[in-house]
């Protein structure tokens, strides 16, 4: 996992949800898996968006559920520099 600022992935989850129009208050979860970090999830008006650290990848999904995209950080990071 390279060094990534969680400011970083508030900022990829806020563009997700600003693509699907939706303007609520975004809620963010600290993902936990046997009590050890794995990630975060933003959520609002249905939508979800899923930082998965290990990976360093973010999947967002519509409010069926449906997974609408993968992102790979470091890929995003690299073009934004």
């Amino acid at each position: 996992m390279s060094n990534i600022n969680i400011d970083q992935i508030r900022q990829i989850a806020a563009s997700a949800f600003y693509s699907f129009g939706t303007t609520e208050p975004i809620i963010e979860t600290i993902l936990l898996h046997d009590r050890c970090y794995v990630g975060r999830k933003f959520s609002t008006g249905g939508y979800e968006v899923i930082w998965l650290a290990e990976k360093n990848v973010v999947e967002v999904f519509d409010q069926e559920g449906q997974l609408k995209q993968t992102i790979i950080v470091d890929e995003k990071m690299e073009k934004a520099a």
